[in-house]
């Protein structure tokens, strides 16, 4: 019998769940009681005298700002009460801040027809300084034995230690709460849960407590052309969070730390994962965490439909897991750059650091359809690296290492900047930094010593350039490592294997040379040649060159394949393939004509580079 995915039995239960679709990350409240006494500045009391001289004091919240008013949603029978004496025309609020002063608000006139809901709007001038919180609305369900508090009791901002309890939300969603100690005066009081305000209290006597609903308010508002600028409370740490939140993950909770991907037990997190999207089926976070965890146990498609819903709700993590897909064409799908750079876009403009490395560098490369622009990834490259990101770091320290993107030449900020990336580990780093040791450069003392250290601590990580360059200071005997032709073989080979030219060509150089335990071997050493000279590298092209030049290694003699190559790698300042490409100008060999200008050109280009051959050419034609 087939089987429903995880996702799709989730994805079923959605449909009979209601949910506000905002979220916020800025507050987490431990439990309905702590959330309740964080938000008492956002209510007030309301007094509403009538015209029949009565007068109802309840209380209400506030939704909104807009034009320097405040919009409070309260309940309507507080205010308008059940009979035409008995509206209020001047009713007045009362800020927790400031319970010494009343202020005049307008009732204003929109309400709904009886029996679809018990909801005034109060508007009042902004008093000075106020503050009140967005992020307060409940992302999770009400269900039976949900537990909830209020806050208002006799005209006090009281909130009760011992919670009530949801007895039953009836079926237009007007919830129904046993347990709450409230009496009259209660009304337009806010309904909190542990996962935030689910509803306004509007029956405040008797055993129960009936509420509207925070979402049937939500709408009204709305509908109105009202401001409402709530968004849902962040939801507590659940057991989701311990076991697959992202330490990179700005939205995580910050009571937990994450856990790094390779270390997440897979089908508990998925487990926990999946319980706590059944209670709160709107939250991005639980969503990333959930497709994260998935993702962990290589389910694919569950994993791209997590991160998508939560990318979708403009969760910036899930935006950067998905675009690392599309950019690599993992997780099932096809290679998509310019779908990679577009979720880069959208997580680097809400300041998500390695978006911003990301999108900085398909902007250096030129790719997902974007135009080559070194000054747009500096930009970028200078926002993640100044949240501490040790990509864009390294990068950042490149353009200015050769003067990219507007920047002009600066060692010294390379080296600052190399610095800051390699002490987090990062191993281009570590290997650029450890060249600025080896050749003295950006105010750092020549040392030899230190190239090696950074080196190896590259090379230990698997970065090819580290294995290669420590490869070359074995062979050198460099750094205060010991002349050790077999230690550079070894590591060479672990850089060649990875592609990198420079460990190819001298795994070339050993076999011609017959270093490292090698027999001689040309035609090893051709084809170690081959890889990097396709590869561009220089110092291969000018070899292989000579190969041809000399027609060993397997190679037929071919001048005019050798002096192809030489041009090559000369067009790059190579100084042994300047003396070459001079020598077959100098003799009319490879299909070229003999030119002794040419050839001397060729020889001084070299010769000013050290090059003692080219010197002694020049020399022999009387310069």
């Amino acid at each position: 019998m087939e089987r429903t995915s995880i996702a799709a039995q989730v994805r079923l239960y959605f449909i009979a769940m209601l949910a506000s679709f905002l979220t916020s990350t800025g507050h987490c409240a431990t439990s309905g009681e702590d959330l309740a006494l964080d938000l008492r500045g956002n209510v007030v009391r309301v007094s509403a005298p009538w015209e029949n001289g009565a007068s109802y004091d309840g209380f209400g919240f506030i939704v909104g700002e807009r034009s320097g008013f405040v919009y409070i949603v309260t309940a309507d029978h507080i205010v308008r009460g059940d009979a035409a004496d008995r509206i209020s025309r001047s009713p007045s609020v009362t800020f927790s801040q400031d319970v010494g002063t009343e202020h005049k608000a307008e009732l204003l006139a929109t309400r709904l027809q009886p029996g679809e809901g018990d909801i005034a709007v109060l508007r009042v001038r902004s008093p000075a300084a106020l503050g009140w919180r967005r992020d307060i609305v409940s992302s999770a369900g009400v269900r039976r034995r949900t537990q909830v508090w209020f806050i208002g009791l006799e005209r006090d901002w009281f909130v009760p230690i011992q919670p009530g309890m949801v007895n039953r939300v009836e079926p237009a969603g007007t919830i129904i709460a046993e347990g709450l100690n409230v009496k009259v005066g209660t009304s337009g009081a806010p309904l909190i849960s542990d996962s935030g305000v689910v509803g306004m209290v509007v029956v405040d006597a008797g055993a129960y407590v009936r509420s509207t609903p925070i979402d049937l308010i939500e709408r009204a508002l709305k509908d109105w052309n009202y401001p409402w600028q709530l968004s849902s409370a962040p939801p507590p740490v659940l057991e989701c969070d311990r076991r697959a939140a992202a330490p990179a993950d700005t939205g995580r909770n910050s009571d937990v730390p994450g856990v790094e991907f390779d270390k997440i037990d897979a089908a508990k997190a998925v487990e926990a994962c999946t319980e706590a999207m059944k209670t709160y089926p709107q939250s991005p976070r639980f969503a990333f965490q959930l497709g994260r965890a998935n993702s962990s146990a290589k389910k694919h498609v569950d994993a791209l439909y997590w991160y998508r819903f939560a990318a979708e709700r403009n969760y910036s993590s899930a935006q950067y897991n998905l675009a690392l897909l599309y950019a690599n064409g993992d997780g099932g799908l096809q290679k998509n750059e310019a779908e990679a750079a577009r979720l880069y876009r959208l997580a680097a403009d809400q300041g998500h650091a390695s978006a911003q490395a990301n999108l900085g560098y398909m902007y250096r490369s030129g790719l997902g359809g974007l135009a080559k622009d070194d000054a747009q990834a500096v930009r970028l490259y200078r926002l993640a690296a100044d949240k501490g990101n040790a990509i864009a770091q390294s990068n950042l320290g490149y353009m200015y290492r050769n003067g990219l993107g507007g920047l002009t030449k600066d060692d010294a900020q390379a080296v600052r900047l190399y610095r800051l990336a390699a002490d987090q580990g990062n191993t281009s780093a570590q290997v650029n930094l450890g060249v600025m040791h080896r050749e003295g450069l950006g105010g750092l003392a020549k040392d030899d010593a230190q190239a090696a250290r950074l080196y190896r601590l590259a090379a230990d990580k698997g970065n090819a350039a580290g294995q290669a360059n420590l490869g070359g200071m074995y062979r050198d005997g460099l750094g205060g490592l010991a002349k050790d032709d077999m230690q550079a073989l070894r590591l060479y080979r672990l850089a060649a294997d990875q592609g990198n030219a420079t460990a190819q060509t001298s795994v070339g150089n050993m076999y011609s040379q017959g270093l490292g335990g090698l027999a001689k071997d040309d035609t090893h050493a051709v084809r170690f040649y081959r890889l990097a000279a396709d590869q561009g590298n220089a110092f291969a092209q000018v070899n292989l060159g000579v190969k041809y030049e000399q027609g060993t290694g397997g190679l037929a003699k071919d001048d005019s394949q050798a002096v192809r190559l030489y041009r090559l790698a000369a067009d790059q300042g190579n100084a042994g393939a300047q003396y070459y490409l001079g020598g077959a100008y100098e003799q009319g060999r490879g299909g070229i004509g003999r030119d002794l200008n040419e050839a001397k050109r060729l020889y001084r280009l070299s010769s000013t580079q050290g090059y003692e051959p080219a010197k002694n050419a020049l020399k022999r034609l009387g310069e």
